[in-house]
């Protein structure tokens, strides 16, 4: 009985990873989205190491590249220290540290620091120290232990001058002369965010400009900057550099004048030195200096934290809505280009074109541009989410996630705000027009409004958080995580079409549903019936867009690709959903070892090749297993990887499933 129902499993797998190479091929990827949020940097004789949305990078050619994506433990961190050859990283609520560059760690775990958030990090020959939210924890056993000092104001920076310590707090700076033991408070009472030290002088980055003592904290002197948040200082012979919420600030007289380089309009949150060459990281990525801070130049390569969540074509230019701004570029094989700094660091949701202006939807309102994104001006719902963007012919609708479903009839000069007609704990997070309907999703339920947006009626009850709606052919189409729905009566009445393929994102070109998932681009030729992979394995899709004769997809950290739609006609290959719904793989991520496991009701002993890819779909590892297999990963570069399986006669089938190597 377990032969024949394993037969009925093969004969519904159809050879799956060979198309979807043959299809991957085929994706050409764009040169260079790069960029994520660096918070602390630090440098070990010739490598520079970096802290990127929690993950630790490193550079061996002073910052010009970077590789790693390593999380420590599972965790994320925040603070980098170097002491002598030894580097040292805070990963929440413990200590780790590493003597050979950050290949390996020891981790030290203790009970008093577990959960706290740990802002910054010092270590001496007799201690380390971590400024918290709660004050300065001190261990005299390499981490083991800790001890909540007197200094119990949230620290954020830590340096040591002349045997005296240092600690920036968001009261002032405090010194300790014996190592911690006790605590005097000086005479800057301010909210200091960075220190630095040269020689006997000693800097302070503050929420009102940069001050300076030259003897020992007793007294402090204004400089000529006081008006900027200082989130970092450099010190390097005799120029002062302060990273501010506007870019960078450079001195050459002790801080008698600063002139602003030419690194503008970004918060810069570190700045160090690497053999002679200045490396700046800020909220959007690696910023490096060859002519002490004259001029500035972008070093994201291999920096993986860029979020593509729209895209949009406005004359000549593919635009790319992320999570850190908006890029353009001309030619996805030439560089990204930011489009405007009032776009800095704001999270870009969406991008239509209505009338010859772009609009884009972000985390603080809506702008607008008339001259292909060379300047934008704000254009209503100020400061507030706006999450989906429709043009209904010269109408504008955005709905928003304070609630509320807005529209423009003279191009976003005015706009008219409907009443919520939901409650904010509930509010429409996505809009499509339909005829004179607006359909609207909320967290779990699918909305229709006949008055733009004044008044909602209930039509349908997700099992899941409605993540995209579609428009295509007549059919409205509605997908979550874990499966899609449709209608074919204007959102009246809804049925589930696929109870097995969910999707971030939908989009339709003639007889053709494309969908972009967590783990590839789908497709699917039966009105979203039956989907089969159409390519990038193991990616994770946030948005897709037709132009022209190419479709194109944007990723989660690894940029924007495009295949020719003459590819659409190719072969097809379903996936078995049947057998990868019985896979579980632990622990994941994982640190060098991967458990599969087949439960037994679903394999009926039968013997595997467990194949391993990596996200450009190559076979990267084979591992014969029956019901269960424990395999050595350690030699595999960092990343994201999916698992696939084949029987001994090879008949290939691919299981629904990824794993992560950190470590």
């Amino acid at each position: 009985h377990n032969e024949v129902n394993m037969k009925k499993i093969i004969s519904l797998i159809v050879i799956f990873v060979l198309v979807a190479l043959n299809a991957q091929a085929q994706w050409q990827q764009s040169k260079g989205l790069y960029g994520g949020t660096i918070s602390s940097l630090a440098v070990s004789g010739t490598t520079v190491h970096a802290v990127v949305n929690g993950l630790i990078y490193r550079s061996s050619d002073n910052g010009n590249s970077w590789a790693g994506r390593k999380m420590i433990w599972g965790s994320f961190t925040n603070s980098l220290f170097v002491r002598d050859t030894t580097l040292f990283a805070t990963a929440s609520g413990s200590i780790a540290r590493s003597t050979d560059n950050g290949d390996t760690w020891t981790i030290s775990r203790s009970k008093e620091i577990d959960y706290v958030e740990l802002y910054s990090l010092f270590v001496n020959d007799k201690s380390i120290f971590v400024g918290t939210y709660r004050g300065l924890y001190q261990s005299n056993d390499n981490g083991d232990t800790w001890t909540l000092s007197s200094l119990v104001q949230k620290v954020r920076s830590l340096v040591v001058s002349g045997g005296t310590l240092f600690a920036g707090t968001d009261s002032g700076i405090y010194l300790s002369t014996d190592n911690g033991g006790t605590w005097s408070d000086t005479l800057l009472s301010k909210n200091i965010r960075s220190l630095a030290v040269r020689g006997t002088t000693i800097f302070a980055g503050t929420n009102s400009g940069v001050y300076y003592s030259t003897d020992d904290g007793k007294t402090w002197v204004a400089t000529a900057l006081s008006q900027s948040v200082v989130h970092s200082i450099c010190v390097t012979g005799t120029t002062i550099l302060a990273g501010t919420d506007g870019g960078i600030y450079r001195s050459t007289d002790d801080g008698k004048t600063w002139i602003l380089t030419q690194f503008k309009n970004q918060r810069t949150n570190a700045i160090v030195v690497s053999g002679g060459t200045l490396i700046a990281g800020t909220e959007l990525g690696m910023y490096r200096s060859t002519n002490n801070g004259d001029t500035w130049s972008v070093a994201n390569d291999g920096i993986k934290h860029i979020i593509v969540q729209s895209l949009i074509f406005y004359g000549t230019k593919l635009f790319a809505g992320t999570n850190k701004g908006l890029y353009f570029t001309n030619d996805i094989n030439n560089e990204w280009i930011f489009s405007n700094n009032d776009l800095i660091n704001k999270s870009v949701y969406s991008l239509v074109v209505s009338g010859g202006t772009l609009f884009a939807g972000t985390n603080n309102g809506l702008y607008r541009s008339v001259d292909s994104g060379t300047t934008w001006t704000i254009s209503g719902l100020k400061q507030e989410i706006v999450n989906s963007l429709v043009v209904n012919g010269t109408t504008i609708f955005a709905s928003t996630k304070e609630g509320y479903v807005c529209h423009s009839t003279n191009n976003g000069d005015t706009w008219i705000y409907s009443s919520l007609g939901l409650s904010l704990i509930n509010p429409i997070n996505s809009i499509i027009i339909s005829g004179t309907t607006i359909v609207g999703t909320t967290s779990r339920e699918i909305y229709l409004s006949s008055d733009k947006g004044n008044s909602w009626r209930k039509t349908y009850t997700l099992k899941n958080s409605g993540n995209t709606l579609l428009l295509h052919d007549n059919t409205l189409f509605v997908a979550t995580d874990k499966e899609i729905v449709h209608s074919t009566d204007n959102g009246e009445t809804w049925s589930i079409i696929s109870s097995t393929q969910g999707a971030r994102t939908l989009l339709g070109y003639g007889t053709t549903l494309f969908a972009g998932t967590n783990n590839a681009v789908y497709r699917s030729t039966d009105k979203g019936a039956t989907w089969n992979v159409f390519g990038l394995p193991i990616q994770n899709v946030y948005s897709l867009y037709i132009s022209g004769d190419y479709l194109y997809a944007g990723t989660n950290g690894y940029d924007v690709w495009k295949i020719p739609l003459s590819t659409v006609n190719i072969e097809e290959i379903k996936e078995n959903t049947t057998l990868s719904s019985h896979i579980r793989t632990y622990p994941n991520p994982s640190e060098g070892t991967l458990t599969i496991e087949i439960e037994e009701n679903a394999n009926a002993g039968e013997l595997f090749i467990l194949e391993i890819y990596d996200m450009f779909g190559r076979n990267v590892g084979e591992f014969p297993m029956t019901a269960s297999r424990t395999i050595d990963v350690s030699n595999l570069p960092v990343g994201h990887y999916r698992i696939g399986l084949r029987t001994t006669q090879n008949s290939v089938f691919f299981a629904s499933g990824n794993f992560t190597l950190i470590q």
